[in-house]
C-alpha cells in the first residue's frame, strides 16, 4: 500500500466493506443450515426410541402438528439433491446428515477466516486513509 492515492484507498475500503457484509451474510446462512442439520440429527436420534404403532405428533410446519401412528423407522427417505430421494437405514441417514453438517462446519470456518483477513485488511486501509487525512489537514494549516 505504498503511497496510494486517497481515492484509491477509499474505493478499496468500500469494496472490502461490501465483501465483509457478503461474507457475514453467507456465514449466517451457513449457520442456519448447520442448525437445521443439527435438528435433523436430534430428530433422527429420537426416532430410535419410537415404537411402531406409537402415537406421536408430527410437525408439519408453522407450529402445526399432525397426530399420527408411527410406522417403522428402520429406514427413512433422504433427499440427496436434484429431486432424488433414497431410502436409507437410520444409521446411514444419520451418517449422511452428519457428513453434510461437517462439510458446512468446515465451510463456515473457511468463510470466517476469509472474513477475518478481509476485516484486518479493511482496518489497514482505514488507518492509511486516516493518516492521509491527517497529513492533508496539517498541510492546510
Amino acid at each position: 500500500m505504498a503511497e496510494e492515492g486517497l481515492s484509491t484507498i477509499l474505493a478499496k475500503i468500500s469494496i472490502l466493506e461490501n465483501n465483509s457484509k457478503v461474507l457475514a451474510q453467507q456465514i449466517n446462512l451457513l449457520n442456519a443450515t448447520l442448525a437445521e442439520f443439527n435438528n435433523t440429527l436430534i430428530t433422527l436420534s429420537g426416532l430410535k426410541s419410537i415404537k411402531k404403532g406409537e402415537k406421536i405428533l408430527m410437525p408439519i410446519g408453522s407450529g402445526v402438528y399432525a397426530d399420527i401412528e408411527a410406522g417403522s423407522f428402520e429406514k427413512v427417505t433422504v433427499g440427496v439433491g436434484a429431486n432424488v430421494y433414497i431410502k436409507k437405514p437410520l444409521p446411514a441417514a444419520e451418517k449422511y446428515v452428519s457428513d453434510k453438517a461437517e462439510k458446512v462446519r468446515n465451510l463456515i470456518l473457511r468463510y470466517q477466516e476469509t472474513l477475518n483477513r478481509t476485516l484486518r485488511e479493511l482496518d489497514e486501509y482505514r488507518r492509511k486513509a486516516e493518516e492521509i487525512y491527517r497529513k492533508q489537514f496539517k498541510a492546510r494549516k
